[in-house]
């Protein structure tokens, strides 16, 4: 069976290592429409998501800063304070 598929591919006179024929803007045509699909389903909504993501992490480390400053101040003052004792 798999030697009668071979022997039609090799009767057949066209079929050479490229065949430029309609096949190739077919298959142009159906990854651009894939491409364009995928990156309106799936691309533009991960990167949002990632951009989303990133902005939140961002602004919960500027506000551990904020609170790691707040609390070191009165440590600072505590410190001062217990030199200055006698």
């Amino acid at each position: 069976m798999m030697t009668q598929w071979i022997l039609l591919a090799a009767e057949t006179p066209e079929g050479g290592l490229f065949d430029l024929d309609a096949t190739l803007p077919l298959m142009a045509i159906q990854f651009l429409l894939l491409a364009t699909i995928l990156n309106i389903l799936f691309y533009k909504p991960l990167g949002k998501a990632i951009d989303d993501r990133a902005g939140y992490v961002q602004g919960q480390l500027n506000q551990a800063k904020k609170t790691k400053t707040r609390g070191d101040r009165p440590r600072s003052t505590i410190r001062t304070r217990i030199k200055r004792s006698p």
